[in-house]
């Protein structure tokens, strides 16, 4: 049996008639007892506080007898003393114990990973000893995580590790707020990234919630570093103002930010999906809410840069609120530990549209993000207001049919994991014929560079076995939104045939072509506006 008291209480396993809500907090009482015997008049006591001693006993039999159905030879009781043997349960709040205070970062990290919550958040009983005890208890595990949180602070500035930094000083400021230290830490971590806006910003998080909750001034220290960092970010200045420049290929150089200000990039934050990951995501702009999901790689600033993405980005954020989101084992979301499934990716999305308070959203989908935005509506249809899909497919490589597939899926994924980190680019250069066969020379070697920096070969193998055997063919008929296929003519990634089987099996689809020999259609070519105004018209 499997037991999660971190962030709420879930019973697994027993496959018995759910539990009253008092036979869920006792069971979860003993279990946090680690095998300790608890008397049965302590028992009576603290769960029917206000009943008569001996209907308080009496109820405790009936609920005991509930719980053996469920725990049979873990749950020992005799006539004193009663208690749930810790052997025979698998629980997340004794694997977090067993880890927090490790000195080794894996290990440590994977506690982290496993505190989802509060110990039983948003559980309870009308029983003020029971409450107070949860109380004292979440104190305490609450403190456990602030101490190995900021141990992990401390190892990722010593390893000159930014990016985890970020994500762990974000974390624990949802936990302690008003610890100056943390919030130190977090702009000297912007600062290593060269995200000066992101860290201003967090010194006015930090001066603002000092003055509301405690009446009081940041520390000297604070101050000294927000005006060193300034200092570096005037310095910056010049280059990180945005300039127009014709490149002469019709669009911006590809250091150049398609006319948004670095602090329209900053607005990273991160959420825990339902298996503990960090999941990163960002948004940008006015209007309907439109949820962003990439394709092959992600990356939530380098996209700025792409010569792939950053006019998407551009154009859709003028007319939209766009929240992107990296996937789970790329760009900065968690790379280490991650379970790379697509039922897991339709969680992240679940979890990252849970963070706004949006009736609905619209989807729009790259590649095997069609997938997944698709997954989701059918598990959604009451949160999404429009589907658009573009260079999406149903079937992954391996699943349509096509002679050799599966040959061709084993030699790739053997090449990913084998020479995607590679100094020299030949591997890389032939993924990026696929998805660009029309860039430049300059955008190609961007791109062959942007793969090998959006996350590790055996992550990106990962995803290639798992998008190659993806089939999500008998949910196509399932989707009841409105929803927009927008297909390449020449796409090698995708074939225009996926397009149209989508087209053919969604109820209502709209299917556009545009021209184009590229995966994902570019800001200089003739169809390029029709993508655009198509993707208006269907919302508005």
């Amino acid at each position: 049996m499997k037991i999660n008291v971190l962030g709420g209480l879930e019973i697994k396993g027993s496959g018995k008639k759910p539990l009253t809500r008092k036979a869920k907090a006792v069971a979860a009482y003993l279990v946090l007892q680690r095998g300790r015997p608890q008397s049965r008049e302590q028992l009576a006591a603290l769960f029917w506080e206000n009943s008569p001693q001996e209907q308080a006993r009496t109820n405790l039999r009936q609920c005991l007898s509930t719980l053996r159905k469920h725990f049979e030879d873990a749950l020992i009781a005799d006539a004193d003393a009663i208690l749930i043997d810790p052997s025979n349960i698998d629980t997340d709040v004794e694997r977090f114990e067993e880890s927090i205070n490790s000195d080794d970062l894996e290990v440590l990290t994977q506690a982290i990973r496993l505190y989802k919550g509060d110990l039983l958040d948003g559980f309870g009983v009308k029983e003020e000893a029971f409450e107070a005890w949860i109380r004292a208890e979440r104190e305490r595990y609450r403190m456990l995580m602030v101490d190995g949180l900021t141990r992990l602070i401390g190892q990722c500035e010593a390893t000159n590790d930014a990016g985890s930094a970020v994500r762990f000083a974000t974390r624990l400021l949802a936990l302690d707020p008003l610890n100056e230290n943390v919030h130190r830490s977090l702009m000297r971590a912007y600062t290593a990234q060269d995200r000066y806006d992101a860290a201003l910003k967090q010194f006015e998080v930090c001066k603002d919630i000092l003055r509301r909750d405690l009446d009081v001034q940041p520390q000297p220290e604070t101050l000294a570093l927000i005006k060193d960092i300034r200092a570096q970010r005037n310095e910056l200045a010049a280059p990180l103002s945005v300039q127009e420049h014709d490149t002469g290929s019709g669009r911006a150089s590809g250091t150049e930010k398609s006319g948004y200000t670095l602090s329209d990039q900053s607005n990273v934050r991160y959420v825990q999906s339902s298996d503990g990951v960090s999941i990163a995501y960002a948004d940008v702009g006015e209007g309907h809410p439109m949820v962003l999901l990439g394709g092959w790689m992600t990356h939530l600033e380098k996209d700025w840069d792409s010569p792939v993405m950053r006019y998407f980005l551009t154009h859709l954020s003028e007319s939209f609120r766009l929240i992107r989101i990296d996937q789970r084992g790329q760009g900065m979301s968690d790379w280490t530990h991650v379970d790379i499934s697509s039922e897991k990716m339709v969680d992240d999305v679940e979890c990252v549209i849970d963070q706004f308070d949006f009736q609905k959203v619209a989807i729009f989908a790259t590649s095997q993000g069609a997938a997944v935005s698709i997954a989701y509506a059918v598990r959604h249809p009451d949160r999404v207001s429009h589907l658009i899909l573009h260079g999406g497919y149903a079937r992954g490589r391996c699943r349509r049919g096509e002679p050799g597939a599966a040959a061709e899926s084993e030699a790739m994924v053997t090449l990913i994991r084998q020479r995607w980190g590679a100094e020299n680019p030949a591997f890389r250069q032939y993924m990026t014929s696929l998805f660009i066969p029309d860039a430049s020379q300059e955008d190609a070697s961007w791109f062959n560079d942007f793969q090998r920096t959006c996350g590790p070969g055996e992550n990106m193998a990962r995803f290639r076995e798992m998008f190659d055997e993806m089939d999500i063919s008998e949910l196509l008929s399932q989707v009841r939104v409105p929803t927009l296929i927008l297909h390449c003519t020449g796409d090698a990634v995708a074939p225009i045939s996926e397009g149209k089987f989508m087209a053919s099996r969604i109820p209502g689809a709209q299917f556009i072509l545009l021209e184009s020999n590229n995966h994902m259609i570019f800001e200089n070519e003739p169809d390029f506006p029709k993508f655009v105004q198509s993707i208006r018209n269907f919302i508005q």
